[in-house]
């Protein structure tokens, strides 16, 4: 029997996914604008978290049951999901940021007064600050992660330290937005509401270029 001379791979669209060049390291950065009133700031700035790292994202799911006793035993019927909540947890070790630490403490920084102009002061008070997020995955090669978040509430929930420094660890859940319609100028989504924001992928060598159109796409003068 003579098998035919034709390379099985013309029916797998991907075939070169296991290939070096397809497995990369990224990177993970952070920047976050603060809502004014419940709403996104459109003409606020986006402020860096510094130097992220640890990355860990996770799930936490509930789900509702109906039981009912129709053969002598309780039987769950229906099972289904009630609510999800999309967390990740990471830390930063740019502990100094005069624009980091109130987001750390829960609350915005006050002047001093007089002779004391030159100090803030920040309540201790652990709340969350809403905030539109957008987080960088870079990679070493390849393609690049760039997600935007319209609502992330942000809180501060210890400190930590690496490799001997002390750091500021974070959690952030993503909340949606129910009317959120993504920039047509960056990918066109045909109107398509996505509250929970978007993840765009992005040739590496094109995510500098991108940034400014994301950050410029969600900002108003």
């Amino acid at each position: 029997m003579t098998l035919p001379a034709t390379d099985y791979n013309e029916f797998v669209k991907n075939p070169g996914a296991a290939d070096e060049s397809q497995i990369v390291t990224r990177g993970f950065r952070m920047y976050v604008r603060p809502h004014v009133n419940g709403a996104v700031n459109a003409a606020g700035e986006f402020l860096s978290l510094g130097a992220t790292k640890g990355y860990e994202p996770s799930n936490d799911e509930t789900f509702r049951e109906f039981k009912a006793n129709l053969y002598g035993t309780e039987q769950t019927l229906k099972r289904q999901l009630a609510s999800r909540t999309r967390t990740f947890n990471f830390f930063t070790g740019s502990t100094s940021s005069l624009d980091i630490i109130p987001l750390f403490y829960g609350s915005a920084a006050k002047t001093g007064a007089a002779a004391n102009a030159a100090i803030k002061a920040v309540e201790d008070t652990g709340k969350a600050t809403t905030c539109d997020a957008v987080v960088v995955f870079e990679p070493d090669a390849g393609t690049g992660l760039i997600a935007y978040y319209p609502s992330v509430s942000l809180r501060g929930t210890g400190k930590g330290e690496e490799d001997g420094f002390e750091t500021f660890e974070f959690e952030a859940t993503i909340q949606a937005v129910n009317d959120f319609v993504a920039p047509d100028a960056l990918v066109d989504m045909d109107g398509q509401k996505t509250p929970e924001g978007l993840v765009y992928l992005v040739p590496k060598a094109e995510i500098d270029r991108f940034l400014y159109d994301l950050f410029d796409a969600v900002t108003t003068a």
